[in-house]
């Protein structure tokens, strides 16, 4: 990952997300489902997920699009692919903390990435909150990694 982005289309500081991605490929093993906002294709989302290899309920949109309602050509897929986009957005923005509990259960997640991309997509949201129902395990420019309770 960029250490710093010096291309027209990167839009905010990289250096948070490339010290927090090498945090988590040597700190975090297997493969947990990790939370990160979601976005265009060929962007700087899907960033954490793809250069960590960690599962994400939502990539990329079209490209998720492309596989799960194209290729596999399946209505479950497609109910699946409208809801997961809007679940990711609610676990964001949502003030409340059983709300966001009960998406993160659904989708099996472990870690909730809070990062600049994030603060900017989310820009009203109180990204600060997850700090009073998740564990911190990461905290280090400008970035946030919780880590969801086991029950």
């Amino acid at each position: 990952y960029l250490q710093s982005c010096k291309v027209p289309d990167c839009d905010y500081d990289t250096a948070g997300d490339y010290t927090a991605i090498r945090w988590l490929n040597s700190h975090v093993s297997g493969d947990p489902v990790i939370v990160e906002a979601v976005g265009d294709d060929y962007s700087s989302y899907a960033r954490i997920s793809a250069f960590t290899g960690l599962p994400t309920p939502m990539g990329w949109v079209g490209h998720e699009y492309q596989w799960r309602v194209n290729w596999l050509n399946k209505g479950l897929n497609a109910v699946d692919f409208d809801s997961r986009k809007s679940d990711v957005d609610t676990i964001y923005t949502d003030p409340h903390s059983s709300v966001v509990m009960n998406l993160l259960a659904r989708y099996q997640v472990q870690y909730l990435y809070v990062g600049l991309l994030e603060q900017m997509k989310y820009p009203k949201a109180n990204l600060q909150r997850f700090s009073a129902f998740l564990h911190v395990v990461y905290s280090a420019h400008g970035v946030t990694i919780y880590q969801v309770p086991v029950s």
